[in-house]
């Protein structure tokens, strides 16, 4: 049921990814990416405007970091890695 008038429903979630690139319509959960966004969620439970601050470091907005939280969508490979990378300075600045 999914070749609704010849591929109409390709094309729609083809328009919808041109739009919406930030969305990862096939989640494709792995352990790890399971294990960042565990990560980035007990951090973001530690304050208040946290998320906001992820987001402005990384470079997104912070709906997107909202996106990765609720498990709307996950982080494409750069972004997971400046999360990675985001989450790791912060470990190092709460141990000194």
């Amino acid at each position: 049921m999914n070749d609704i008038g010849g591929g109409l429903l390709d094309d729609i979630l083809m328009l919808r990814h041109e739009f919406y690139p930030f969305r990862q319509l096939d989640c494709k959960h792995t352990k790890e990416s399971e294990m960042l966004i565990d990560e980035l969620k007990s951090w973001c439970e530690q304050g208040y405007g946290r998320r906001g601050e992820v987001a402005k470091d990384i470079g997104v907005s912070r709906q997107i970091v909202s996106d990765w939280l609720h498990g709307r969508a996950l982080p494409g490979l750069d972004n997971g890695l400046a999360l990675r990378a985001f989450l790791k300075r912060e470990r190092r600045r709460s141990r000194s």
